[in-house]
């Protein structure tokens, strides 16, 4: 059974936020799960207000809000999985 790939896109507050939220719109629009965090202060500007209504009729999860408790969270869970991921590889080798 194919599981379909789940995606944490974490935007900034600079000038790139808008281009990271676009991404996650184009992969929003091949079905892939995302979740993207952006901060309060990175809706300011006119392109990305765009980009975030475009990502909205993809359906993506978004959180607007301050999110350094939840990307401390995900952050976690891509640390722990990475480390399990080369003890696994580890193994097999060895």
């Amino acid at each position: 059974m194919h599981q379909c790939p789940q995606v944490v896109i974490l935007c900034g507050s600079g000038s790139q936020a808008a281009f990271a939220v676009n991404c996650a719109r184009h992969l929003a629009s091949r079905r892939i799960h995302l979740t993207v965090f952006v901060p309060n202060s990175a809706r300011s500007s006119a392109g990305m207000e765009v980009e975030l209504k475009l990502l909205d009729l993809n359906a993506a999860k978004m959180t607007t809000s301050d999110y350094r408790s939840e990307c401390y969270y995900y952050a976690v869970i891509i640390v722990v999985t990475i480390i399990a991921i080369i003890v696994v590889i580890v193994v097999i080798v060895l």
